[in-house]
Protein backbone atom coordinates (compact mmCIF):
# COMPACT_ATOMS: atom_id res chain seq x y z
CA UNK A 1 0.00 0.00 0.00
CA UNK A 2 2.83 2.10 0.63
CA UNK A 3 3.96 1.51 -2.97
CA UNK A 4 0.67 2.56 -3.97
CA UNK A 5 1.03 5.59 -2.01
CA UNK A 6 3.72 6.36 -3.44
CA UNK A 7 2.66 6.21 -7.34
CA UNK A 8 -0.34 8.28 -6.57
CA UNK A 9 -0.98 11.56 -7.84
CA UNK A 10 -2.27 14.52 -4.93
CA UNK A 11 -5.58 13.67 -6.09
CA UNK A 12 -4.77 10.01 -6.56
CA UNK A 13 -7.67 7.24 -5.55
CA UNK A 14 -6.67 3.44 -5.40
CA UNK A 15 -8.51 1.08 -5.38
CA UNK A 16 -8.00 -2.82 -4.57
CA UNK A 17 -9.79 -6.42 -4.26
CA UNK A 18 -10.92 -6.09 -0.24
CA UNK A 19 -12.31 -9.78 0.22
CA UNK A 20 -15.74 -10.31 1.23
CA UNK A 21 -17.26 -8.88 4.90
CA UNK A 22 -19.28 -11.99 5.37
CA UNK A 23 -16.04 -14.61 5.17
CA UNK A 24 -12.86 -12.35 5.91
CA UNK A 25 -13.83 -9.40 8.31
CA UNK A 26 -11.53 -10.11 10.55
CA UNK A 27 -8.88 -9.86 7.73
CA UNK A 28 -10.52 -7.02 6.37
CA UNK A 29 -10.51 -5.04 9.80
CA UNK A 30 -6.67 -5.84 9.66
CA UNK A 31 -5.65 -4.48 6.04
CA UNK A 32 -8.19 -1.48 6.35
CA UNK A 33 -6.68 -0.66 9.88
CA UNK A 34 -3.24 -0.21 7.89
CA UNK A 35 -4.66 0.95 5.10
CA UNK A 36 -5.86 3.49 7.40
CA UNK A 37 -2.14 4.84 8.90
CA UNK A 38 -0.82 5.36 5.31
CA UNK A 39 -3.57 7.18 3.30
CA UNK A 40 -5.46 10.25 4.31
CA UNK A 41 -8.83 8.56 3.54
CA UNK A 42 -9.30 4.90 3.40
CA UNK A 43 -12.95 2.78 2.58
CA UNK A 44 -14.50 -0.56 2.93
CA UNK A 45 -17.19 -1.00 -0.31
CA UNK A 46 -18.83 -3.91 -1.53
CA UNK A 47 -20.88 -5.09 -4.72
CA UNK A 48 -22.36 -8.17 -5.64
CA UNK A 49 -21.18 -10.75 -7.83
CA UNK A 50 -22.88 -14.02 -8.23
CA UNK A 51 -20.23 -16.20 -9.28
CA UNK A 52 -18.01 -14.99 -6.13
CA UNK A 53 -18.69 -17.42 -3.05
CA UNK A 54 -21.26 -15.93 -0.95
CA UNK A 55 -22.52 -13.30 -4.16
CA UNK A 56 -19.97 -10.52 -2.82
CA UNK A 57 -17.09 -9.27 -3.07
CA UNK A 58 -15.37 -5.63 -1.21
CA UNK A 59 -12.66 -2.81 -2.40
CA UNK A 60 -10.04 -1.22 -0.32
CA UNK A 61 -10.81 2.39 -1.33
CA UNK A 62 -7.97 5.40 -0.65
CA UNK A 63 -6.62 8.24 -1.22
CA UNK A 64 -4.20 10.96 0.14
CA UNK A 65 -6.70 14.35 -0.63
CA UNK A 66 -8.39 14.81 1.98
CA UNK A 67 -10.82 16.44 0.26
CA UNK A 68 -11.80 13.52 -1.72
CA UNK A 69 -15.09 11.80 -0.29
CA UNK A 70 -14.51 8.15 -2.38
CA UNK A 71 -18.33 7.38 -1.55
CA UNK A 72 -19.49 10.01 -3.72
CA UNK A 73 -18.93 9.89 -7.58
CA UNK A 74 -16.35 12.05 -9.02
CA UNK A 75 -18.63 12.60 -12.17
CA UNK A 76 -22.21 12.37 -13.39
CA UNK A 77 -23.48 9.80 -15.54
CA UNK A 78 -24.41 11.08 -18.29
CA UNK A 79 -26.47 9.39 -21.42
CA UNK A 80 -23.39 9.05 -23.50
CA UNK A 81 -21.80 7.39 -20.48
CA UNK A 82 -25.27 5.22 -19.60
CA UNK A 83 -24.38 1.67 -17.75
CA UNK A 84 -26.61 -0.79 -17.52
CA UNK A 85 -25.65 -1.55 -14.01
CA UNK A 86 -23.70 0.89 -12.08
CA UNK A 87 -25.47 4.81 -11.62
CA UNK A 88 -24.76 7.11 -8.63
CA UNK A 89 -27.01 5.28 -5.99
CA UNK A 90 -25.63 2.08 -6.28
CA UNK A 91 -21.73 3.46 -6.15
CA UNK A 92 -22.71 5.70 -3.08
CA UNK A 93 -25.03 2.51 -1.88
CA UNK A 94 -21.62 0.52 -2.00
CA UNK A 95 -20.24 1.68 1.19
CA UNK A 96 -23.29 1.54 2.93
CA UNK A 97 -22.81 -1.61 4.77
CA UNK A 98 -24.49 -4.28 7.44
CA UNK A 99 -24.57 -3.31 11.16
CA UNK A 100 -22.11 -5.85 12.08
CA UNK A 101 -19.28 -5.08 9.33
CA UNK A 102 -19.83 -1.23 10.18
CA UNK A 103 -19.54 -1.60 13.81
CA UNK A 104 -16.23 -3.94 13.20
CA UNK A 105 -14.42 -1.81 10.47
CA UNK A 106 -15.49 1.70 12.23
CA UNK A 107 -12.07 3.64 12.77
CA UNK A 108 -11.50 5.60 16.17
CA UNK A 109 -8.11 7.57 15.81
CA UNK A 110 -7.47 6.99 19.82
CA UNK A 111 -7.42 3.34 19.00
CA UNK A 112 -5.73 3.62 15.52
CA UNK A 113 -2.91 5.53 17.88
CA UNK A 114 -2.87 2.47 19.88
CA UNK A 115 -2.60 0.08 16.96
CA UNK A 116 -6.26 -0.67 17.45
CA UNK A 117 -8.08 -1.35 14.26
CA UNK A 118 -11.39 -2.56 15.58
CA UNK A 119 -13.81 -0.76 17.96
CA UNK A 120 -15.99 -3.45 18.53
CA UNK A 121 -14.94 -7.62 19.66
CA UNK A 122 -16.71 -9.95 17.72
CA UNK A 123 -14.63 -13.23 18.46
CA UNK A 124 -17.45 -14.54 18.93
CA UNK A 125 -19.74 -12.94 16.26
CA UNK A 126 -20.34 -16.11 14.12
CA UNK A 127 -20.82 -15.29 10.61
CA UNK A 128 -21.25 -18.50 8.72
CA UNK A 129 -20.66 -18.49 5.32
CA UNK A 130 -23.82 -18.29 2.83
CA UNK A 131 -23.49 -20.32 -0.37
CA UNK A 132 -26.20 -20.01 -3.33
CA UNK A 133 -26.78 -23.62 -2.94
CA UNK A 134 -28.16 -23.10 0.33
CA UNK A 135 -31.12 -21.32 -1.61
CA UNK A 136 -31.04 -23.08 -4.94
Amino acid sequence: FQSMKNALSPTGVVCTQGECQWLHLDLISNVLGEVRQIFHSAKYAYTTIPTYPSGQIGFMIATVDESVDVSQPSREVTAATEFQYYSRAIHQQAFTLPAFAQKRLSWDPQHAAKGITATANFSNFDVSPIFWDDFV
